[in-house]
């Protein structure tokens, strides 16, 4: 589902013309001047209220009545340290509808599970009703949780693979953002050898290796370490007339942690 799908529900109930979905730019939300963003006509006039967040509630509809509303959907991610999406929301607010080469004739709504411009009467609760449920049903941000995952080298603790796409959807949101202890566990650690080369032989020590455990909600960092973490003879016998790739030595790292942390 999108929000045009969920607008076109509501076209008698919001007084709704049509909805008109634009082609979507390859650079889409990128640049001001190129691209467009999808957006509903009215039956009617609407009469449009000042610019306001999701989380206000008291609109007043007192502004000038317009018969078109543009919407343009970004998805973002970052960290909260550094990324206010309320503030973000509203900069680019503010960006589309004060430049001057701007081709967004009417302000924009503009938002990552926030938004940030003038409403139309019902237009409000009824886009964070949408949002809400897209964000966890869309198989789009789905894959691109994915791959921000796997950039972040995050995965799932339950094994979802043959389930169908919307349990497997709810299941790894709830497992992301649910109230359940998760571990980051750095293993770059795990596997250190100092190499030793000399003429036509190649030898191999192991290093104590360590295991770092950070528990983001007390901000606490656990260090697990042994004396012999490592086996001198399968160390040893991983390093052949080659030596070993830095891709082999990351999948040792990993092989070694999960027994270590058992």
């Amino acid at each position: 589902m999108d929000l045009c799908q969920v607008l076109g529900q509501e076209l008698d109930a919001l007084e709704i013309e049509r909805v008109q979905k634009e082609t979507i730019h390859p650079r889409k939300s990128c640049k001001m001047n190129s691209s467009c963003a999808d957006f509903p006509f009215a039956a009617h006039r609407w009469q449009m209220s000042k610019p306001s967040l999701f989380c206000e509630s008291k609109d007043v509809f007192d502004q000038k009545a317009s018969n078109k509303h543009w919407i343009d959907v970004q998805p973002r991610w970052g960290d909260y340290n550094s990324h206010d999406i309320e503030r973000y929301a509203r900069a680019k607010f503010m960006d589309y509808t004060t430049h001057n080469l701007s081709i967004y004739r009417s302000r924009t709504v503009y938002n990552l599970h926030s938004a940030f411009g003038k409403w139309f009467p019902g237009s409000k609760p009824l886009l964070q009703q949408a949002l809400n449920k897209i964000m966890k049903l869309n198989h789009a941000l789905y894959v691109l949780r994915e791959r921000i995952r796997k950039g972040l080298q995050l995965y799932s603790s339950e094994p979802t693979a043959h389930r169908a796409i919307s349990v497997f959807i709810e299941l790894r949101y709830r497992d992301i953002f649910s109230n359940q202890i998760v571990w980051f566990v750095d293993d770059t650690n795990v596997y250190r050898v100092t190499i030793h080369k000399t003429e036509g032989n190649m030898t191999a020590k192991p290093i104590n290796g360590a295991i770092f455990i950070f528990n983001p909600r007390t901000a606490k960092q656990v260090i697990v370490t042994r004396k012999g973490m490592l086996d001198p003879l399968e160390v040893k016998a991983n390093y052949c007339d080659k030596g070993m790739s830095k891709q082999h030595l990351h999948r040792r790292q990993i092989c070694v942690s999960g027994p270590s942390l058992l």
